[in-house]
């Protein structure tokens, strides 16, 4: 998850660079109650180094959580399987 006020330069970038899909959700500081962008996309491992290198560029002062996913399904991804 990135939180950034250069929506477009990052998205871009992600998009082209990484050839991932990002998806855009609006969100609002509970502190300062300034509007944000939250971007989530979900990466490979080997691509992590890539997408910080990607976020500090664009946007320095940007906020991102990295976590781990168990699972990855969809396109680009393993495919989604009926159970």
């Amino acid at each position: 998850m990135i939180v950034t006020s250069q929506l477009e330069p990052v998205a871009r970038q992600i998009l082209d660079c990484l050839e991932r899909g990002v998806t855009v959700i609006p969100g609002k500081g509970a502190y300062t109650g300034a509007q944000r962008t939250v971007l989530y996309c979900v990466v490979n491992r080997s691509q992590v180094g890539q997408l910080k290198a990607i976020v500090q560029e664009a946007d320095p002062q940007a906020f991102m959580v990295i976590g781990q996913a168990h699972e990855a399904l969809g396109e680009g991804f393993r495919p989604l399987q009926k159970a």
